[in-house]
């Protein structure tokens, strides 16, 4: 499965109890197919920020000590880890661009059309209610439809590229104060 094509949420979730069924321990390393699916997966996550942290070292299965099952373990390049919920990243996934909202809807039956003028009314202004909420769910993830998930997992590559890079900048740093200072002290 192809990252561009991961927007199927029964796909995307039957790949992840996949992966969960693997052993404990087993390892999804970044550069791999399966720890690319699972970084891009977890771009979808509304808490990404904090999860990821400072990087994502790579991912593993492991026994959910807090619940009953088991989950997956984002380990972080500063040695720190964190369980995901990929539930919840499937469910923010975007709707593909060829499947608008509405088309999940089920068709009105016949005999509705023969109704009262008023209940008639009364009726399509209750859906057009329900609607609502879908409708300000949708404008508030139009930025995620906007851009391919590829470009969005090419986006955070690049950004943790120079969150990197900035780590290093500040180690180099810190070596030479602490150069310096040895030899002010010496």
């Amino acid at each position: 499965m192809e990252l561009a094509h991961c927007t199927d949420k029964f796909a995307a979730r039957k790949r992840c109890q996949k992966m969960l069924s693997s052993p404990d321990g087993t390892s999804f390393y970044v550069g791999t197919e399966d720890g690319a699916f699972l970084k891009w997966l977890l771009l979808q996550n509304p808490d990404q920020a904090l999860k990821v942290g400072c990087g994502i070292s790579h991912f593993t299965v492991q026994t959910n000590r807090k619940l009953p099952g088991r989950c997956f373990r984002l380990h972080r390049t500063d040695g720190t880890h964190v369980i995901f919920s990929y539930k919840k990243c499937v469910h923010h996934l975007p709707l593909p661009r060829d499947e608008p909202a509405n088309q999940q809807q089920q068709p009105q039956e016949p005999h509705q059309h023969q109704q009262h003028p008023q209940r008639q009314h009364q009726q399509v202004s209750h859906q057009q209610q329900s609607q609502q909420p879908l409708q300000q769910h949708l404008h508030q993830h139009q930025h995620r439809q906007l851009e391919p998930p590829v470009l969005q997992w090419q986006q955070q590559q690049q950004w943790q590229q120079q969150q990197e890079q900035r780590q290093q900048q500040q180690l180099r740093r810190l070596q030479e104060v602490l150069q310096l200072i040895i030899g002010h002290n010496a």
